[in-house]
């Protein structure tokens, strides 16, 4: 019985010692890290802040930011330069896959993030550690780190295939999934392919990735995994250019792959502008596929940007008839009927339109991309800040996020429903593509602004006194 007491207490004294020496180090660090990140501002020069990702960003919040920072901390010694990379319809992974190249472009002492909210379930993700928040004792976080290093070590990552091809079940026809199955010697290959494009693409960036990829199709050319990864990778990055070279290179491969006829619906529809092009081709796409609500809603756009209100209308419909949560067609749906001043109507598709968003975003893979991008930055030893979406809980962004001293975040969820009750919706947001927030009106962005600025003077930075001269009040002229 002793020698058990015995073991207990000495297992209860090397818990509380671990426990302590964790907290001790931790605090070290902070103060480390603190003192760093004032050193950056006392340097003087130009201090360059990297702001990546989707339409949130691009055009929006760093403009203002940058004002506001140089009128209250800049100088004639110190000036904060903000650098825009966000882009448009993108989400987490065109931000994690590019990371490595901004920093290394940018050369920035500071990163700002905004995405997650264009992500989908099935895209391809970056692989990084979600931790989630911290537990109460740091020695339990230890285990979880070691444990999961241990199982990424020791677990296989090898990618599977469906047995009866590449194209969705359901959306293809029998002579389509004849074609682009392949046998089991192509698999493996197009296993070790895509597992070594990953491992550039960690390494030296998307574009290494996709001519690793291009330079096996020049002597596989049936490998039809291969032009839909590809697909992917543009589509997600927004380079319309090669999607199209892309999908046609696909087509000829398998002309029945209402995929690539898709992509080029997308191209020729949201990027060329050439609607009609794009509609041959969607139509085409039903053809083997005549229940793909994603078609209904591309050619809902499509229309939607003609001015078709009506065919708008009628083309989301039938796509929220084959999938209730399409989102886009909740969102635009939503437009269209708040432009024809049925409220009611309108109301009702976004409320659908924010459950969907809720239930179409893959979850995992946003957190192994938002750690994904954390962790590039803190190897370079740049601090870096998540910012939440307008009208959004922290919790939520917090909770994806591993904690560490130099990662900081800026919550806007009470801020922007006060100032909504305050100016009213539409004196902070332009639309509602968000369902309860879009995108901001130069008022909506300089109260963001005025937020993360408070956050990277006196967290980040640490100016106090009169370093941090208090933030101007906005006015209902702004």
């Amino acid at each position: 019985m002793r020698k058990c007491l015995a073991a207990i207490l000495g297992a209860f004294i090397i818990f509380i010692a671990a426990e302590g020496l964790l907290r001790v180090g931790g605090l070290l660090h902070l103060k480390s890290v603190n003192k760093r990140n004032r050193g950056l501002y006392n340097e003087g020069g130009t201090i360059n802040i990297l702001c990546t990702g989707d339409s949130m960003t691009y055009n929006q919040y760093p403009l203002p930011l940058e004002k506001i920072l140089n009128e209250r901390v800049g100088s004639e010694s110190v000036r904060f330069n903000l650098i825009d990379e966000g882009r448009p319809g993108v989400g987490s992974n065109y931000v994690a896959g590019h990371i490595r190249a901004h920093i290394k472009k940018h050369n920035p002492s500071l990163i700002l993030v905004m995405t997650g909210f264009n992500d989908r379930s099935g895209e391809v993700s970056y692989g990084a550690l979600p931790l989630g928040r911290r537990s109460l004792f740091r020695v339990f976080d230890l285990v979880r780190l070691l444990s999961y290093n241990l199982s990424e070590k020791f677990s296989s990552n090898e990618i599977t295939f469906p047995e009866d091809g590449f194209e969705s079940k359901g959306s293809s026809s029998p002579k389509e999934l004849k074609e682009t199955t392949l046998t089991l010697e192509e698999k493996v290959l197009v296993t070790s392919i895509l597992e070594e494009a990953q491992r550039i693409r960690f390494n030296q960036g998307q574009l290494a990735a996709t001519a690793h990829i291009e330079k096996y199709l020049i002597e596989y050319a049936n490998l039809v995994p291969l032009y839909k990864e590809l697909a992917n990778i543009y589509r997600e990055s927004a380079i319309y250019d090669k999607l199209e070279i892309t999908a046609r290179a696909w087509l000829k491969i398998n002309p029945n792959s209402s995929e690539a006829k898709i992509n080029l619906g997308l191209v020729y529809g949201r990027h060329l502008k050439d609607s009609d092009l794009a509609e041959k081709y969607l139509t085409e796409a039903l053809k083997t596929d005549p229940y793909n609500s994603v078609v209904f809603s591309l050619m809902g756009s499509i229309k939607m940007y003609e001015g078709d209100r009506e065919g708008a209308l009628e083309c989301f419909e039938k796509a929220l008839a084959i999938d209730p949560y399409n989102d886009e067609a909740l969102d635009r749906g939503g437009r269209i009927l708040e432009e024809m001043q049925e409220y009611k109507r309108a109301t009702e598709y976004y409320n659908r339109a924010f459950e969907a968003y809720y239930k179409n975003r893959n979850i995992k893979q946003l957190a192994e991309n938002l750690n994904f991008v954390r962790d590039e930055a803190l190897k370079k030893n740049i601090p870096i800040l998540f910012i939440q979406y307008p009208m959004r809980e922290l919790d939520e962004l917090k909770n994806l996020i591993s904690p560490h001293p130099s990662v900081y975040f800026v919550g806007n969820y009470a801020n922007y429903k006060k100032l909504v009750e305050e100016k009213g919706y539409w004196a902070v947001f332009t639309d509602r593509f968000g369902g309860n927030f879009g995108h901001m009106t130069n008022m909506g962005n300089q109260f963001l602004a005025d937020h993360i600025t408070d956050t990277i003077i006196k967290d980040i930075f640490h100016i106090y006194g009169k370093d941090a001269p208090k933030k101007k009040e906005i006015s209902k002229e702004e």
